[in-house]
């Protein structure tokens, strides 16, 4: 399996914002707006539920400083994570953006992977966060970039079409890989 990761230098990125949607990095500071901002809707908010969620995300934090995490193989590539943030929603999703090119980045994981959450769902917020950290991608001098999700996701297989993801196939995986057993393939040129 050829690998090629850069040395792990994480560099600033740009503003990445579109006037709604903007990318931000993780903290305990946007997290606790997001917890304030559910109370003023009249979410109801578990306070064991709340605590997890903090903690996992220092003890993240400690690992990952700023959402930045260093690659460990070469299936753990290095990436960045960044919060999409809304007027409406101070934690809408998140983004996240490896660097490099392998095999398992090529075929299986992806150069990037997205989640929004329910609430924010219907507004393109992953196809647009995607479209937000393609300049991150080519400070870091990649050309092109893949997106893969599970082919029966039509939300994912469309927010990757949204952000000039080209289909190019459905593959299947390797037996115990993911527990996905297969992966569409969408390519990206920058």
């Amino acid at each position: 399996m050829s690998v090629f990761f850069r040395k792990q230098v994480f560099l600033e990125p740009p503003p990445m914002s579109d006037g709604e949607l903007a990318l931000v990095e993780p903290s305990v500071e946007v997290l606790a707006s997001q917890y304030d901002a559910m109370r003023a809707r009249g979410i109801a908010v578990n306070q064991r539920d709340e605590m997890r969620e903090y903690t996992n995300l220092r003890r993240w934090l400690r690992s990952s400083p700023r959402g930045r995490t260093p690659g460990r193989s070469d299936r753990s590539a290095p990436q960045y994570t960044f919060w999409m943030q809304t007027p409406k929603s101070p934690k809408a999703g998140f983004i996240t953006l490896r660097i490099g090119q392998s095999e398992h980045l090529r075929l299986y994981i992806g150069h990037i992977g997205y989640q929004v959450e329910e609430e924010a769902r219907g507004h393109h917020y992953a196809a647009r966060a995607c479209l937000l950290v393609y300049p991150l991608a080519r400070m870091h001098g990649m050309h092109e970039l893949w997106i893969t999700c599970a082919p029966n996701n039509k939300a994912s297989w469309r927010s990757a079409e949204l952000a000039h993801g080209v289909y190019v196939e459905t593959i299947d995986t390797p037996l115990g890989y993911f527990d996905i057993p297969q992966r569409a393939r969408f390519h990206v040129t920058l």
